[in-house]
């Protein structure tokens, strides 16, 4: 019953000496009592992956900006590892529009490593709190990519994460327009009646 206080009694004795007894008392809580909390450990970090793009329609011939974000909390991670290799070859990377940042400073340290039409940035560690960016622009150049949608991963992998993190931005590229409008058509060429054979 809450509140009730047991009392466990414990006696014991031998030929050779006195008997010796004690008393143990629990006392249970009410049910709205409140329990003392565990000490904190340590924590386990949070880590948090978002992937953006400047525009939805990119049309053949103009270029998109991405920016990849990961913020960290609750505790610090190590060997991290941001990786972007998903887009097609003909929407090809601008690798010297590749800008890196931490807390919102430009961090020339970490130095991108450019691969076929991707690349991927290798942290040693991020500690709690801490923020990093990536931008870069693609530019479609492949008429074929007109009338579809174009998705871009990222992958962010660590040491204290059980599985990779991913997200993704999508954009479109619309159908290539025939500009050529109803006056802009070649004019009929005009049938001329054939002339009449000449009597022999």
């Amino acid at each position: 019953k809450p509140g009730a206080t047991i009392t466990n009694t414990a006696t014991a004795w031998a030929d050779n000496v006195d008997e010796v007894e004690a008393d143990n008392k629990v006392e249970i809580a009410a049910e709205d009592a409140e329990v003392p909390a565990k000490p904190d450990g340590p924590g386990k970090p949070v880590v948090a992956l978002e992937k953006s793009v400047d525009k939805d329609e990119v049309p053949v011939g103009e270029s998109a900006a991405y920016l990849v974000r990961a913020t960290v909390e609750d505790a610090g991670v190590t060997d991290v590892v941001i990786s972007d290799n998903s887009l097609p070859e003909g929407m090809p990377i601008d690798a010297e529009s590749i800008e890196v940042l931490v807390d919102d400073k430009p961090d020339e340290t970490l130095e991108p490593t450019v691969e076929d039409n991707g690349f991927s940035v290798a942290i040693d560690e991020l500690p709690e709190g801490s923020m990093v960016e990536i931008a870069y622009t693609a530019r479609v150049e492949d008429e074929t990519l007109a009338g579809t949608n174009v998705v871009n991963t990222v992958l962010l992998t660590a040491g204290e994460l059980d599985k990779p993190l991913s997200d993704d931005a999508v954009v479109t590229v619309p159908p290539i327009e025939d500009d050529a409008g109803p006056d802009d058509e070649p004019a009929a060429t005009p049938i001329v009646p054939a002339a009449p054979d000449e009597p022999a």
